[in-house]
């Protein structure tokens, strides 16, 4: 949900508060456009933020006497949780290519040949500039 729908959602509600509710802790400024001509929404019941689970420990226990001595804790968990950020990472930027506007091929070519030129004029300007410079500092006794 973006910024502005928040805001208009918080404003609604505090619209549609009763009469002797108690005030929202932080005012709200107005909005600069019209409002909207549709009723204003209930107020959203407060969530109790759920418990978080406990996190699973860096190192396994020590095993007992004459236990599994010598042997690796499995690390599979860690792995797939790596390669699943990885993988998520990979397949929103597979997104966001997709969303993206290529030009056309002429398009293309044009701005290429526009950068191109663009460039050796600044190069031949600043190496003129360079070479006066240059015999500027060598005429100066």
């Amino acid at each position: 949900m973006s910024a502005q729908r928040r805001q208009a959602a918080r404003r609604d509600a505090t619209a549609a508060a009763p009469p002797g509710a108690a005030p929202s802790p932080r005012p709200v400024a107005p909005s600069p456009r019209p409002a909207s001509p549709r009723p204003a929404a209930p107020s959203p019941r407060p969530v109790a933020p759920s418990p978080r689970p406990a996190a699973p420990s860096a190192r396994p226990a020590a095993p007992g006497p004459g236990g599994d001595r010598g042997k690796v804790a499995p690390v599979t968990g860690r792995v797939d949780a790596r390669l699943g950020g990885v993988r998520r990472v990979y397949q929103d930027s597979m997104a966001e290519i997709r969303k993206v506007n290529w030009p056309d091929r002429e398009t293309t070519k044009n701005l290429t040949l526009v950068v191109i030129g663009v460039a050796a004029v600044l190069g031949v300007l600043l190496g003129g500039i360079d070479f006066v410079l240059r015999l500027l500092f060598e005429a100066l006794p």
